[in-house]
């Protein structure tokens, strides 16, 4: 992607670079964020799943897990507000064509 402000770049540039850090961001999530999520709450057992189905695992395990999640929603976040702000952008400029 360009290294001008998001401010000075075409439309067609806005586009592409939106679904650019779109597609990124649906990757990310899909092969980073959720299999943590899901491998966090497999650890730490549910309501619905008897005791003994879960292994014993210990705070310190689950509070990595969850501080690995939280670094990964840092990025997911960073991510979101930058396509967020092409997404304003694109709708400035577009409000203004006939």
């Amino acid at each position: 992607m360009s290294d001008r402000p998001v401010e000075h770049r075409t439309l067609h540039e806005l586009l592409t670079g939106a679904e650019h850090l779109a597609r990124e961001l649906a990757e990310h999530l899909q092969q980073a964020f959720l299999p943590q999520v899901q491998q966090l709450r497999h650890m730490a057992g549910g309501i619905d799943e008897p005791a003994e189905e879960t292994s014993a695992v210990s705070d310190t395990t689950i509070r990595q897990q969850v501080s690995q999640i939280l670094k990964t929603d840092e990025f997911s976040q960073a991510q979101f507000q930058r396509l967020e702000r092409y997404f304003q952008v694109i709708q400035k400029r577009t409000e203004t064509i006939p």
